[in-house]
């Protein structure tokens, strides 16, 4: 609960994303969408963003919003990430993508991991 209380400190909400779906369809990143299954209106979504950047798309019931922790979650995501191979990325694409990740750091929201 903790960890999850960091994470969101100092976050966006939801509805102020504006992520750049032409740039990572564009950057030919490998995309694995996944969802728990438990809201049809988020299982849509999931699929027309799965759709949009080219990605493949994964449902796994049993875990609620924490997808990571339901059964064969695990399994899929390592299938996914030994086969996937980016594709000729569009160098232009992966710059901007790079320069908008380096911009959202700040002193005030630094980008690390949290354990």
């Amino acid at each position: 609960m903790v960890t999850g209380v960091h994470r969101a400190h100092g976050a966006r909400l939801l509805s102020q994303a504006r992520p750049r779906l032409d740039l990572i369809r564009r950057a030919r990143i490998p995309v694995l969408v996944a969802s728990g299954g438990h809201a049809a209106a988020h299982e849509r979504i999931c699929d027309a963003l799965a759709i949009t950047l080219g990605g493949e798309r994964t449902v796994h019931v049993g875990a609620g919003h924490f997808v990571a922790a339901a059964p064969g979650f695990t399994d899929r995501l390592d299938t996914f990430l030994r086969t996937s191979e980016s594709q000729d990325p569009d160098p232009d694409a992966l710059q901007t993508i790079t320069l908008g990740v380096v911009a959202l750091a700040s002193p005030h929201h630094s980008l690390q991991a949290v354990p």
